[in-house]
């Protein structure tokens, strides 16, 4: 396996500051548009840019959820997960890099997706807003019932994000209610390993896949299982459907070179923790 090569801890520490700069930077630009939306009132552009906002700051910006079997190695699991998840800023990133006409009316697949933060900004609009697909299902073997000790309640989450969500994009504004729910399909949940996806062949419009790069999940082959899952989305993906990958950036060319899909670098580094992560796009070309 390709070895990782990891930041040094002061770059780490730099990179969380350039996150919580930029989260911050957007928490005072929803606070001005919520004042604007006292003033004025409701119309449509504000509130459609609040939801914009609100988005990646609600699911960057809570408490980690794992749920299991409190061990020896608790402390340490705690500490890698905090290593693994995904910045605030990248999240943006890579969100940003899907096109509209990629997810508006397709059914999407959140593989890898853990609590869920990349499908779950998804089904809530992106970050236009109003973008949303006709499906939205996650998958991930920590909602497996019985695969302690990573275990995760992804309803919990959804629920939570979306009473916070409702809450903060009605602030100063008692007189618009967002519709019903704040998920646009409601999202749904499979439990399953990546390389075994239990959908049909040609079904799946565009896969959004964060992989585990042994950081957090001890996966014995991190790269195989990454080459199994694409061979397995290669089956589910409709003829020109699309794949989104992040990976580390030292992994792409073994990848690209060896994925049963056309693979494209659509970015060298768009930043994570403690290593530098690439964004690849595969395209299911028949």
């Amino acid at each position: 396996m390709v070895e990782i090569h990891k930041r040094s801890p002061i770059e780490y520490s730099l990179l969380k500051a350039h996150s919580k700069v930029e989260r911050s930077f957007d928490i005072a630009r929803y606070e001005i548009l919520s004042g604007a939306n006292q003033m004025i009132g409701h119309t449509d552009a504000l509130i459609r840019r609040k939801r914009q906002l609100l988005i990646p700051l609600i699911v960057k910006n809570r408490e980690v959820l794992w749920y299991g079997p409190q061990t020896k190695g608790s402390e340490k699991l705690n500490r890698d997960i905090e290593h693994h998840a995904m910045p605030y800023y990248v999240l943006k990133r890579y969100l940003s890099r899907i096109p509209r006409e990629e997810i508006e009316g397709k059914k999407v697949l959140d593989l890898f997706s853990g609590h869920g933060a990349v499908g779950f900004s998804v089904a809530t609009g992106g970050l236009s807003g109003d973008v949303f697909p006709k499906q939205m299902l996650m998958l991930d073997n920590a909602y497996n019932p019985i695969w302690p000790p990573y275990r995760i309640y992804p309803h919990l989450e959804a629920s939570t994000w979306q009473i916070r969500f409702i809450e903060l994009l009605n602030r100063n504004n008692p007189y618009y209610h967002d519709r019903p729910g704040i998920y646009n399909p409601i999202p749904e949940y499979l439990a399953a390993d990546g390389s075994r996806i239990p959908l049909d062949n040609g079904s799946i419009d565009t896969v959004i896949a964060d992989p585990p790069f042994g950081v957090l999940t001890k996966v014995a082959d991190p790269m195989g299982l990454m080459m199994g899952s694409l061979h397995e989305v290669r089956r589910i993906l409709k003829p020109r459907g699309t794949a989104y990958y992040l990976m580390p950036w030292e992994w792409t060319t073994d990848i690209i070179g060896k994925a049963p899909m056309h693979g494209q670098l659509l970015k060298k580094n768009i930043g994570r923790t403690w290593f530098d992560i690439s964004v690849v796009k595969f395209t299911h070309e028949h």
